[in-house]
């Protein structure tokens, strides 16, 4: 009792893909479609290159730790503690909550995906994923190979083999 659903974590990559779908409809030939956290590709760029979407550093907005090739319609989601939070007694509490314990989860700083698929299996998957342990986490990206860059609680980035074809340090 109170208790309800919130489908709000993978609403944008939804929304994305039903954006893409109407791009793909008329005749526009290539398109990047943003949220912020979320972001969709269609063809490539004017210049013919892929697209390189700059993955933000979670504590310092200023700087970005790499930027990641996305290929035609691909899907890519960042799932973080830095964007929803707030302090108190010197402890960060942001909008991710582990479901068994229902404080936040905090084995990382940010975790990004990229889908073939979908945006909304990026969203779906890069919070899903956020909210585990870092352990079952990274084992569950290894195992399904899937494209992922992660920022550990203590800062140290994670790439996954799949994510490191597309990932160039800046």
């Amino acid at each position: 009792k109170g208790i309800h659903i919130d489908l709000g974590s993978c609403s944008k990559g939804y929304a994305l893909d039903l954006a893409l779908e109407q791009i793909k409809n008329k005749s526009i030939k290539a398109a990047l479609l943003s949220t912020k956290s979320s972001t969709i590709v269609f063809g490539k760029k004017p210049d013919g290159s892929p697209w390189q979407i700059g993955i933000e550093h979670p504590r310092n907005s200023n700087e970005l730790i790499g930027s990641i090739t996305l290929q035609d319609s691909e899907g890519l989601s960042t799932s973080g503690d830095y964007q929803k939070y707030f302090f108190s007694e010197g402890k960060r509490y942001h909008h991710l909550l582990n479901p068994f314990s229902g404080y936040p989860a905090n084995d990382f700083q940010s975790l990004t995906v990229i889908s073939s698929r979908s945006c909304l299996e990026a969203d779906i998957l890069s919070t899903a994923i956020f909210i585990m342990d870092k352990k079952s986490g990274w084992d569950y990206i290894l195992v399904n190979n899937i494209k992922a860059l992660a920022v550990d609680k203590n800062g140290k980035v994670l790439i996954s083999p799949e994510m490191l074809k597309r990932f160039k340090e800046l």
